[in-house]
């Protein structure tokens, strides 16, 4: 967890009475409306940004006593597929201009009642344009704490590729943004490690499947890698899966979670003589996220090195098995610290057993059932968070 307020409140002893009382909340009669300021970028051809953002969206209109009146969504460039796929309330505004966000968020920081600022959760990388976004968002932030106001930065996780000064400063804007919050999670173990505050709650789009996906029959095994990472599906792995499928009298099928991976995704389907289901352009977000779950709701297992893809089928009753290389250990540190998923190393050799069975199942659910119950738990403390600030 961040700083709490009198902690916070604590460190401005220093400055000038005047600044001080200028940044003390005013009390109002309750007229006024809250202000909930989310930023909600993402990758524009990815279903998994949508799910966890969209999920994180619902909790702050759950909290908002005016139906989603004062929620001010940042979504940049994003497509209008995108956006339709976050079910934004309609009374809510969206903004895709970043100056004209900001300084309706500056601004409300000077009204009777602060904001409340939510930042985007998922994982952040160590570069320019990060340095650039957490610093234009540093004195903000400050003032809201000040002035009583709250920060939710939550389901973070770091990416650790990249190094030299750019990537310094990347970490350092993001640590300074995160002590400020007022809470702060982290989704995997070593980002937490590396910032050494807040806590860990598995990621946004993590929960239970509804009782009738669980126990049904299931013959495929679904897969979908990363195309940038063409060494997580060489030979050895291709043919573990094969061996599974036929193990578990299932067939193979390859998808589309994320655009770019398309043609990766058909030269793999046809190298190895398994289904395929593309993403043509002509397919929103919606309507691809609903044949991912289709196919994911017949699927005993989802195999892949994309997070979202494992945690989507998990919440539609599959297994998830990881594929883990030393480039790419992302999904390795984010999932198997919470027994959600089992591992395909490196060496093509499945930790454990994998199966349609009680037994097989069995554990990985009681691990889902917990992470559930663990972001859950934070839905509820981030309605606290914004509740109180209303």
């Amino acid at each position: 967890m961040g700083l709490t307020d009198e902690k916070f409140l604590g460190t401005a002893t220093a400055m000038s009475p005047d600044f001080r009382r200028l940044m003390k909340p005013t009390h109002t009669n309750g007229s006024d409306a809250m202000e909930i300021y989310y930023w909600c970028t993402g990758q524009d051809d990815n279903i998994g940004d949508v799910v966890l953002r969209r999920r994180l969206l619902e909790v702050l209109h759950d909290a908002s006593p005016d139906s989603g009146k004062s929620v001010h969504i940042y979504v940049g460039a994003a497509s209008s597929s995108f956006v339709e796929g976050l079910e934004v309330p309609a009374k809510a505004k969206i903004y895709t201009a970043k100056i004209r966000w900001y300084l309706a968020l500056v601004k409300q920081i000077f009204t009777p009642r602060p904001p409340v600022l939510v930042l985007n959760p998922g994982e952040v990388q160590r570069n320019a344009h990060t340095i650039l976004a957490y610093t234009l968002l540093m004195l903000p932030s400050m003032a809201i704490r000040l002035r009583g106001g709250a920060i939710v930065r939550t389901g973070i996780a770091i990416d650790h590729r990249g190094a030299g000064l750019t990537a310094k400063i990347a970490k350092l804007v993001v640590r300074l943004n995160s002590v400020l919050a007022s809470e702060a999670t982290f989704r995997d173990i070593a980002s937490h490690r590396e910032f050494g505050h807040g806590r860990i709650v598995p990621d946004w789009a993590i929960h239970e499947p509804s009782n009738s996906k669980v126990g049904t029959e299931r013959d495929v095994i679904a897969v979908t890698f990363r195309s940038d990472r063409p060494e997580a599906y060489d030979d050895k792995t291709i043919d573990q899966i094969q061996r599974l499928a036929t193990k578990l009298q299932a067939n193979v099928t390859v998808f589309c979670q994320v655009r770019r991976d398309s043609t990766a995704m058909k030269q793999l389907s046809l190298a190895a003589g398994w289904s395929f289901i593309d993403w043509p352009l002509s397919l929103s977000h919606n309507d691809q996220e609903k044949i991912v779950r289709d196919l994911f709701s017949k699927s005993v297992v989802v195999c892949s090195n994309r997070i979202h893809a494992l945690i989507i089928g998990l919440t539609e009753g599959a297994q998830a098995i990881c594929i883990s290389s030393e480039s790419e250990p992302k999904v390795r540190t984010h999932l198997e610290y919470f027994g959600l998923a089992t591992v395909l190393d490196a060496n093509g050799s499945i930790a454990g057993n994998v199966g349609s069975g009680a037994s097989e199942f069995r554990a990985q659910s009681g691990a889902l059932a917990k992470a559930s119950a663990d972001v859950a738990n934070l839905a509820s403390q981030v309605k606290k968070i914004v509740g109180a600030s209303s």
